[in-house]
């Protein structure tokens, strides 16, 4: 895992979302999906706790 984030990081990420433990795929990309989808629309930290619900 800190192999990972290093690479990204050296490679110009600003920002890095991870988790050290195991997570349900189908759960993760809907999260993902309607996470950067209010980040868009300006709603970054509504939506986080939102989601989290």
């Amino acid at each position: 895992m800190c192999n990972f984030i290093f690479i990204k990081v050296r490679a110009g990420a600003k920002n890095i979302i991870s988790t050290l433990w195991p997570v349900d795929d189908e759960i993760t990309q809907r999260f993902m999906s309607e996470f950067y989808s209010n980040l868009i629309n300006k709603k970054s930290l509504t939506c986080l706790l939102e989601i989290q619900n």
